[in-house]
């Protein structure tokens, strides 16, 4: 059965930093979703799918490379099928 990561993204600023989950610990990132995913889909596979869900704002500011490495770019490192649904205000 296919598993799903499903999260929301913000347009406020990101700070770079470690998260932790139980005794994981993080790389420095920008984001949690990216700390999230290196945490619980280890052993996903191509059936398996990320959905992110953001405003307009929130795509431009911290999906896309805006100047910085959007969460896009940092997911696709860990996981290639990716879904973002972006609500117009």
């Amino acid at each position: 059965m296919a598993k799903i990561f499903m999260s929301t993204l913000g347009a406020k600023e990101y700070e770079r930093c470690c998260y932790r989950l139980k005794s994981d610990v993080s790389k420095v990132v920008s984001f949690v979703q990216e700390a999230l995913v290196s945490f619980l889909c280890k052993d996903w596979t191509s059936e398996d799918k990320i959905v992110v869900f953001c405003t307009e704002e929130a795509r431009t500011k911290n999906w896309e490379d805006n100047n910085k490495e959007g969460l896009k770019i940092c997911l696709e490192k860990w996981f290639l099928f990716l879904v973002v649904k972006a609500k117009k205000k």
